[in-house]
């Protein structure tokens, strides 16, 4: 997990829309890999992980800014199929920090 000035976050939280398959597992690859390379090249946080079950998803990224690593990654998460009606949690601080829920569409 994030330490030291990146308290900040934000939080991904999906519905599936495919049954955990090999399909789903390629998408997340894929995904991941997007959100990794553009946060780094942007110099904004990091990507931390992500969490299955129950059918949703949730990703994890920090940084010293929620909504500078927001704006970055927001493309990314409104044309990919597993995130594209998700609602992202812009928290501008350390956990219990007010959190702005942000709905995204891909339109």
């Amino acid at each position: 997990m994030a330490v030291g000035n990146e308290e900040q976050a934000v939080i991904i939280h999906s519905a599936l829309p495919l049954a955990e398959s090999d399909e789903l597992f390629r998408q997340l690859e894929a995904l991941e890999y997007q959100l990794h390379s553009v946060i780094a090249a942007a110099g904004v946080g990091e990507f931390d992980g992500n969490e299955i079950g129950q059918g949703e998803l949730t990703l994890y990224m920090y940084g010293p800014d929620a909504e500078k690593l927001f704006a970055v990654i927001a493309p990314f998460l409104r044309r990919a199929q597993l995130t594209q009606f998700a609602i992202a949690a812009v928290r501008s601080g350390p956990p219990g920090s007010a959190t702005r829920n942000v709905r995204l569409s891909a339109h």
